[in-house]
């Protein structure tokens, strides 16, 4: 088997692309929904205007000014309607385009979520598996945690900021929204990645941040996930750990403080190859 070869057995999609479009379609649809009612209440606004304007026209009488004041009052109030449409014309455009895009992502993440799904590796010697003659317990860097508590407190500071100096206004729920989808995002990432992340190996398999025990006489192989970085080259960005009945544990070298006696035992694990190309 060339290279070649070797890569497309072992290469595989990241399962987290699935997750993410459907992050973004969450986000691309809170948005839409914040242009849609932008739009209503601007739309509100220019049936107002507009028939106040017509009002005017055929009820001249009504205001006690002059003829000129009159006019001025009703064209100010014609010129409000045709700002008020067209505002209302955009935001609704914009909304549709968003839900557009949201719809796109959320079919996207369903079909990679059921291609993923469906991804099978072969069987190896477990046996033939070097297994550690002693307990490894990861140890993870504070920094991390750390780094979310500022940004929990920088978003929702953010947010009471927002609605503080502006009340509760089109734009002030539009920031709220967004502030309210990232802080989310950054929760479900950081608690996802703490209960797939890998928490100790020992001789019998490896334990995973929720408690999940997965056994070496099931493990298919590791997959090494690889970033580019800023200066144009490439580093580990992740070991996945794969086993039986779609289990998973990841290895993330960034966060592991204790990384040379973790990555001693991962580095001399095999690839997992897939069976079907």
């Amino acid at each position: 088997m060339n290279e070649a070869e070797k890569l497309k057995k072992t290469r595989t999609e990241r399962p987290d692309k699935a997750a993410f479009s459907a992050l973004i379609g969450t986000f691309l649809l809170i948005a839409g929904v914040c242009f849609c009612v932008w739009a209503f209440w601007t739309f509100q606004q220019f049936r107002h205007a507009s028939d106040y304007a017509e009002y005017l026209q055929k009820n001249p009488n009504v205001l006690s000014s002059s003829k000129n004041n009159q006019n001025e009052i009703i064209r100010s109030n014609q010129n409000s309607a045709d700002h008020d449409r067209l505002e209302a014309l955009w935001t609704g455009a914009v909304g549709l385009i968003l839900f557009s895009g949201a719809a796109f992502l959320f079919i996207r993440a369903v079909t990679i979520y059921r291609r993923i799904k469906n991804v099978e590796y072969e069987e190896i010697d477990w046996r033939s598996l070097y297994q550690p003659t002693h307990q490894i317990k990861v140890l993870y860097r504070r920094t991390f945690n750390a780094a979310a508590i500022v940004f929990y407190v920088f978003f929702g500071g953010l947010t009471l900021l927002v609605v503080l100096t502006n009340g509760i206004r089109n734009i002030s729920i539009f920031i709220v929204s967004i502030n309210i989808l990232i802080i989310f995002t950054l929760s479900y990432l950081l608690t996802k990645a703490k209960r797939k992340s890998i928490k100790l190996i020992d001789a019998s398999g490896i334990t995973r941040g929720d408690g999940r025990h997965f056994l070496w006489s099931d493990f298919r192989g590791a997959i090494k996930r690889t970033g580019r970085s800023r200066y144009g080259g490439t580093y580990n960005w992740r070991t996945e750990l794969v086993f039986a009945n779609g289990g998973v544990v990841w290895v993330i070298p960034q966060r592991i403080k204790n990384y040379d006696e973790v990555f001693r035992f991962i580095d001399a694990l095999p690839q997992a190859i897939l069976k079907d190309i």
